[in-house]
């Protein structure tokens, strides 16, 4: 991975976060409803049409197949000189994967209003997710329902803030491959 990219698995797919919600151990706190909004100026970032299926290529993905792959896999990849700004770079970004981690924290990041999920393997590797806020997908864009269910179910059970919280829950996270830039 370079310096100025870091590899990201956009959290889709509803069964993916049914998982975060269903952990083996039972939950240390109740389930919380989220109170975070997305105002239209919070949306956008980086990438912000390939990340939320916005972009051109966003057909190119193939939702019905899932491929198990893991942290440090997905983190071997080696990240692309440049990002292009409204374009998937495949296979990377034209496929979904399906990584099995614990969920050690997460967070709201207010200034694109996507929650970010740091999951850890048994190894100590790390990688972010993300479940974009729904009211920043489109309406034409084909993850637009599978955002809205995962974000629901989180919400169903987390208050992410824009202060990490600590989950330590394991998970079976699916989503589309993303690379994003360094931002913190």
């Amino acid at each position: 991975m370079s310096d100025t990219r870091c590899n990201h698995l956009a959290a889709l797919v509803p069964a993916v976060l049914a998982a975060v919600l269903a952990p083996t151990a039972a939950p240390a706190t109740a389930p919380h409803q989220s109170t975070a909004t997305a105002p239209a100026e919070r949306c956008g970032g980086s990438r912000f049409t390939v990340k939320t299926g916005s972009d051109p290529d966003a057909g190119r993905v193939d939702l019905r197949s899932v491929t198990p792959t893991t942290i440090a896999a997905l983190t071997a990849r080696p990240a692309p000189l440049t990002l292009p700004g409204n374009n998937r770079i495949p296979p990377v970004e034209t496929t979904v994967y399906r990584v099995t981690a614990t969920l050690d924290r997460y967070a709201l990041v207010p200034a694109d209003s996507d929650y970010h999920l740091i999951l850890r393997d048994n190894a100590g590797h790390t990688m972010i997710t993300e479940i974009p806020d729904p009211s920043c997908v489109g309406t034409a864009s084909p993850f637009k329902a599978l955002v809205g269910r995962a974000r629901a179910k989180f919400d169903a059970r987390y208050t992410p803030s824009a202060t990490l919280a600590g989950a330590n829950v394991p998970v079976t996270v699916t989503g589309v491959g993303f690379f994003d830039s360094l931002h913190g």
